[in-house]
């Protein structure tokens, strides 16, 4: 993993958004173990972590979440206990207790300005348009993945061509939801500052791709014997 170039970029990088991102990787590990074995320990941690990514960074840290374990449980036609597991009221309560109060205490300090600043400025108006001159095509992040993934970018192409072996496991298809998902929503976004965001999903494909050559290597094995 610290091999490949993308990965050695971001460790130098001093960015805040990484403690974002590591709220939200908390956030939807744990999901997915509740997912598992419907243990409420892992819910109340998501709905935490959340919380915590809220107060990082704002709403994109409930929307990812949300969005991909949506389309889960979708997949899965298992919707039911997505609604139950997203309104259960002692994470509700988690959430409000550790992300509202300082959203309550800058609105009373800031009044509109923060509403108009925080909400409307740095997150839909950042998505709609370049607001810093970060501008690009939606194919912007195409030639990063490719790249960033050096020296081990042509095992993206096998995960492609085996794409339908591979997506029995469940895992594995978890992530595929989660890193496509973060992969076009981000390439719509005008401002490509929001970059900060996915090359932390770095770390979930190469995760993808460890899962991907563990299946290979064990074929291969499997083969020779």
């Amino acid at each position: 993993m610290i091999t490949t170039l993308q990965l050695n970029i971001i460790a130098k990088a001093s960015i805040a958004d990484a403690l974002l991102n590591m709220f939200i990787v908390i956030s939807m590990f744990t999901l997915y173990l509740y997912y598992l074995n419907n243990n409420k320990k892992y819910l109340y941690l998501a709905f935490l972590s959340i919380a915590f990514g809220t107060l990082t960074k704002g709403p994109v840290a409930i929307m990812i979440p949300l969005v991909v374990t949506f389309i889960f449980y979708l997949i899965k036609l298992n919707l039911k206990n997505w609604f139950k597991m997203v309104f259960n009221p002692i994470g509700v309560l988690i959430f409000l207790v550790v992300a509202l109060p300082w959203y309550i205490v800058e609105y009373i300090a800031q009044g509109d300005a923060f509403i108009e600043g925080f909400f409307l400025k740095h997150n839909i108006e950042r998505f709609k348009s370049a607001i810093e001159n970060h501008s690009g095509t939606i194919f912007y992040f195409i030639p990063v993945l490719l790249i960033g993934f050096l020296p081990f970018t042509h095992f993206i192409f096998k995960i492609f061509l085996d794409i339908k072996k591979i997506i029995r496991d469940c895992l594995i298809y978890y992530l595929l939801i989660w890193v496509r998902f973060g992969f076009i929503f981000f390439s719509l976004s005008w401002d490509l500052i929001n970059f900060n965001y996915y090359y932390y999903y770095w770390v979930l494909q190469l995760l993808l791709l460890l899962r991907f050559l563990y299946y290979w290597i064990n074929f291969i094995l499997i083969g020779v014997a």
